[in-house]
């Protein structure tokens, strides 16, 4: 029999505190684990996506996107057809044509009274497949693709360490 005042345990039973732990660090790997699972693409780096767009290359069956100043963009891409778009940050760009695009990508180099350093980059599914052409000084966008094809792409942003691009860190 318990005295006054004294609690006791069953067997296996777990103080309060304990308890309240183990359940909040259940809940944030279940948290993390879910987050894992999204499906997130990815943004890689390349030369001759680069190249595309400094010669204004349009490819057939994109559609593009400008982010930003619509005659001074900080980033443009290009997403294949069979994907829809879902963020409504990006500006379509109505009936690209190169002589269109070269004047975006002009607007690009021109906008700070000096050429900063655009790099393009490939857009990847969760699989790994190519679906999407990048052109911007930035390099950090958030790819997520939804039900049917939907994809999200979150605007281009600086990174945490003084705004560096990671495509500067990349010469290849």
């Amino acid at each position: 029999m318990a005295a006054q005042g004294e609690v006791r345990h069953h067997v296996g039973a777990m103080p309060g505190a304990v308890h309240l732990r183990m359940r909040r660090a259940v809940i944030g790997m279940l948290v993390i684990a879910l987050g894992c699972s999204a499906n997130y693409g990815r943004l890689a780096r390349s030369r001759d996506v680069d190249d595309q767009f400094t010669r204004a290359e349009v490819r057939a069956g994109y559609r593009y996107y400008s982010f930003g100043s619509q005659n001074a963009p900080l980033a443009i891409m290009g997403i294949d057809a069979r994907y829809a778009l879902t963020t409504s940050v990006w500006t379509p760009i109505e009936a690209i044509t190169p002589e269109l695009l070269k004047a975006r990508v002009a607007g690009m180099t021109d906008q700070l009274g000096f050429s900063p350093a655009n790099y393009g980059g490939v857009l990847f599914t969760p699989d790994g497949s190519a679906f999407g052409v990048w052109y911007s000084q930035y390099a950090n966008a958030t790819i997520t693709f939804g039900e049917n094809n939907t994809v999200s792409v979150s605007p281009p942003r600086r990174t945490e360490r003084g705004g560096e691009s990671p495509f500067l860190r990349l010469r290849d």
